[in-house]
């Protein structure tokens, strides 16, 4: 098999628009201890991602405040939408509602 890169991407933290978080540009790992979110189920490729950009940081893996896993990033948007937490998504995949 043969694999070749097409497409660039990043993991964005998105919020509810009544979120104080919306307007800033950074949000110290420390942070994502104390707020609501919004994960990817295990085993997920966005979780896998998140993994090694999370541990040895103030706010490991096992300190964050995981509400709901949920398998798909539509879900995780739709679930934002109503204010249940912060979640972590592809950029790509919210470039249309930007």
């Amino acid at each position: 098999m043969k694999t070749e890169p097409f497409l660039e991407d990043e993991l964005v933290l998105i919020a509810s628009t009544a979120r104080e978080f919306v307007k800033r540009n950074l949000i110290p790992h420390a942070e994502l201890t104390g707020v609501p979110l919004l994960m990817r189920e295990r085993g997920s490729g966005t979780r896998h991602a998140l993994r090694p950009r999370l541990s040895g940081k103030a706010s490991s893996a096992s300190a964050l405040q995981i509400v709901l896993e949920l398998d798909s990033t539509e879900a995780i948007k739709s679930a934002r939408g109503s204010r249940s937490g912060l979640g972590f998504v592809s950029r790509w995949a919210i470039s249309k509602d930007l």
